[in-house]
């Protein structure tokens, strides 16, 4: 039996309501909202959004405030940070999330400025209340803090707040105290990371640092430029990582550096004239702890290391250009390091152990000599070392070997025996690329790689014991032949890689140039062509 129901009568009113519900209760599928199209400001499509919506915001100058208000909302500009701006114009905080915003928050493109306060902190950007934050291709500038007690004036991360911010610029914001371009207070618990930002121009108070992460969580700063600063570069007396940064300029310490024992060392650092004299860099741990410093560059600089009372302190496959070291604590070990234009660069009573060194006027140990580096280019930054250089494969033969699988090198950049040269042509599968590895040590195995080809193609080696970088076939022919190998097949994955024994006998700082020639006839002229490739020996 069929019963039908009238949607005018109680009963359809009612199923009409249970539709509706079930309706709210199915997830939403995420959209998007153009400002100002959809909405005048960023802050009313906050208002119009529900979590998981994106927010597209074209070029312009918003002159507002703007908070997340707990939702998950992905709010980028359309043109980037140059021609977007969001500036609360000295109204308070220019970006607010406080309310528990779950991971996939995002702020995309902007300029954020005009933030000011007095109290607190973050007048730019504030994270608190387990709010979560990614920060990409942003600029935090003229963001303004006017007490000395408040912390953070470019960006604030209050416990258990998580920001990451990357590709992000923090310029010219100001503190009267701390972290005039991040701060967290001590013991919140609060943690960030930073990959490929740059911070530079900022001003903070006395004692002050750009950038002063005291919340005891872990921090991470990965491929960061920090130049400039009033005040100290970087202040992170709690756990962190910090790798391939670059403190340069500021006039306070470049880095203090405080992590305990289970903080990694400072790893492939550049410390270039920080400070007003000559201290520059504190690194240090806990009385008990372990203080390290791995393959960093110190340029006109100071290294003060401390490993605690009961702590030791290492630096490996370090460089230091006119620059002194200042170990306390414990004694100090040196290994597979190049210390030149000081005459006598260790300060103060501390025992120093060195080995496999490069030191000025000469130091006592197993492997160590005295003798000119030959970097690349010192005084231009290149602190590479030339194919003539006697660091070369003189550090510690029982250490890690080069990646190159030769044996270790002395100072913080190890000798590349390959040097890629331009480009070549696109083929039918695109740009072919060419590669080597090896030390180019008698006996040793070097390796060929050619990729990015179409399959079963006739690919000819060229190689030459000079330069011609000549135009050849709509490219250029870099080695000047002196061997001809045709006939190589390309297989299935695009490329091939060949295999040989360097030859003993060759001298040393001799370069032999290669080439790849593939014949493609979606190629101009009808080749494709590999980069080109000098292989040069110790």
């Amino acid at each position: 039996m069929h019963t039908s129901m009238s949607e005018s009568g109680p009963s359809g009113r009612a199923l009409r309501l249970v539709v509706a519900m079930a309706a709210a209760a199915l997830p939403a599928s995420a959209g998007v909202l153009h400002v100002p199209a959809d909405a005048p400001t960023i802050q009313q499509a906050i208002f119009a959004a529900t979590s998981g919506d994106t927010i597209l915001v074209a070029p312009g100058t918003y002159v507002e405030q703007i908070k997340y208000f707990g939702k998950t909302l992905d709010i980028r500009s359309e043109g980037g940070s140059a021609v977007t701006t969001i500036d609360a114009a000295g109204a308070g905080t220019v970006v607010t999330l406080m309310n528990h915003e779950e991971n996939g928050t995002r702020l995309t493109g902007f300029t954020i400025t005009g933030g000011l306060l007095a109290f607190g902190g973050g007048a730019g950007v504030l994270v608190i209340e387990d709010a979560h934050l990614e920060l990409r291709d942003c600029v935090v500038t003229g963001n303004t803090l006017t007490e000395p007690t408040a912390l953070g004036a470019g960006l604030r991360v209050v416990y258990p707040g998580v920001v990451t911010a990357i590709d992000c610029t923090f310029s010219g914001n100001t503190a009267a105290g701390d972290g005039s371009a991040i701060g967290t207070a001590p013991f919140t618990g609060a943690r960030i990371d930073l990959e490929h930002c740059t911070f530079t121009g900022n001003v903070s108070g006395p004692n002050g640092a750009a950038i002063s992460v005291q919340s005891g969580k872990p921090f991470r700063a990965f491929d960061c430029l920090i130049a400039d600063n009033i005040g100290i570069g970087l202040h992170l007396p709690g756990n962190g990582e910090v790798e391939r940064c670059t403190f340069s300029g500021n006039t306070g310490e470049g880095l203090i550096f405080g992590g305990g024992v289970s903080s990694p060392p400072v790893t492939d650092c550049r410390f270039l004239g920080n400070g007003a004299g000559s201290q520059v860099v504190g690194i240090g741990f806990d009385d008990e702890g372990f203080a390290a410093v791995l393959g960093c560059t110190f340029v006109h600089d100071h290294l003060y290391i401390h490993g605690g009372l009961f702590g030791t302190t290492s630096i490996t496959n370090c460089t230091f250009d006119g620059s002194t070291i200042n170990p306390t604590g414990q004694e100090l070990t040196m290994r597979n390091s190049i210390v030149r234009g000081v005459p006598s660069p260790f300060l103060g009573p501390e025992a120093v152990t060195i080995s496999y060194s490069n030191i000025q006027n000469g130091w006592p140990g197993v492997g160590n000599i005295d003798a000119h580096p030959k970097w690349i280019d010192g005084p231009a930054g290149d602190y590479g070392l030339a194919p003539s250089s006697p660091c070369i494969n003189t550090g510690d033969p029982a250490g890690p070997i080069d990646a190159d699988g030769s044996p270790a090198d002395m100072g913080a950049v190890p000798y590349d025996p390959w040097t890629e040269l331009g480009v070549g042509i696109a083929g039918v599968a695109g740009l072919p690329g060419l590669n080597g590895r090896g030390p180019l040590l008698a006996g040793s195995e070097v390796l060929l790689t050619l990729s990015g080809t179409a399959t079963a193609q006739l690919a000819t080696l060229v190689v030459g014991t000079s330069a011609l970088h000549a135009p050849f076939k709509g490219g250029t022919l870099w080695p000047a032949a002196n061997l001809v190998i045709p006939g190589l097949l390309t297989g299935d994955a695009g490329g091939f890689t060949l295999s040989a024994q360097w030859p003993a006998g060759v001298p040393g700082a001799t370069s032999v140039w290669m080439q790849f020639w593939i014949q493609d006839g979606a190629a101009v002229q009808g080749f494709a062509a590999s980069n080109g490739l000098r292989a040069t020996t110790p």
